[in-house]
């Protein structure tokens, strides 16, 4: 295969020959590191003609060498692991047809790496076309949000993700502000499919919850199994649970989720405060008709009792 990008350390005969003395850590070397990431690319097939242990020899190099790249370079980096899982792949394969076991190989041959950023490569390398619109999310992140996707394309639920914030991830980001918003954005989709899973489904209004993520609660694995224990015994504790925690700004601490944890007194000066601050600057922020038609109903309840 042709090559125009052969650096001066490569040759055709040895494509993936590494260089020691070519420092790539720091930004002014980033145009070294994009041809170097261009041409590991280009060359994926040549190496598919090397022998296994020829391979092994070429991904421990590559491994050393992205490893050096500055870990500031956020989006750099995460395209040599996706380099590097697809010659993972590629060396998986001719592994286990020349009659080796992986879960043998691995520990044995490629001990340098660690297993479980061994296996974000691989799963980045499963759709290289997907992850590289993402590359700026980081390999962590890029991960979680790639599962969660994929393992729910299918659901009902997906739509309604997609409709909110969907827009803001089709397009790459073109500033670092941009880079920060977009990676909120993964990080509440990563929530929203996190809660359905860790409830079991459990039956709640998906508008409302993300609207509480919106807001940035976070929900911790007690929280989940609480949630899970009162969706079984009432069908709307859940959306109690979660409108609770989207007044207190963090899910409710105490045991049943009735139960306001500051006093109603508090809870309606923080009201007053809120509206009068909309008031002075002319801005309201949109309103659920629900929430609001519910908040009355209780504000009529709690005027019998003054």
């Amino acid at each position: 295969m042709q090559n125009t990008l052969l650096l001066p350390e490569t040759t055709a005969s040895n494509p993936l020959a590494i260089s020691s003395d070519i420092d790539f850590r720091h930004e002014k070397n980033m145009t070294n590191i994009k041809r170097r990431n261009d041409f590991l690319a280009d060359n994926i097939q040549e190496f598919e003609n090397l022998s296994i242990d020829v391979e092994v020899e070429k991904i421990e190099q590559a491994y050393k060498q992205f490893k050096r790249v500055d870990k500031n370079l956020v989006e750099i980096r995460t395209r040599n692991w996706l380099n590097l899982g697809l010659m993972l792949i590629i060396h998986r394969r001719k592994v286990e047809s020349a009659g080796h076991k992986w879960t043998e190989w691995v520990p044995e041959k490629l001990r340098f790496l660690k297993p479980r950023r061994r296996q974000m490569a691989e799963k980045l390398a499963e759709s290289p076309s997907t992850a590289a619109r993402f590359l700026y999310m980081g390999i962590d992140r890029l991960d979680e949000f790639l599962h969660k996707i994929q393992t729910y394309h299918h659901d009902p639920d997906f739509k309604i993700v997609a409709k909110r914030y969907g827009l803001f991830l089709k397009t790459p980001p073109e500033t670092d502000e941009e880079r920060v918003e977009k990676n909120k954005i993964a990080d509440k989709i990563i929530e929203f499919f996190k809660f359905k899973g860790q409830t079991n489904n459990v039956s709640v209004n998906k508008d409302l919850l993300m609207d509480v993520i919106d807001s940035g609660v976070k929900f911790q694995k007690s929280a989940y199994e609480h949630i899970t224990k009162l969706a079984a015994a009432n069908p709307t504790a859940a959306d109690d649970y979660l409108l609770q925690s989207l007044s207190n700004g963090s899910p409710p601490t105490t045991r049943t989720s009735t139960q306001p944890t500051a006093s109603i007194n508090i809870i309606l000066a923080r009201l007053i405060e809120s509206v009068e601050g909309f008031q002075r600057n002319n801005t309201y922020p949109p309103i659920r008709r629900d929430i609001f038609q519910e908040a009355r109903l209780k504000m009529n309840i709690l005027a019998h009792h003054i």
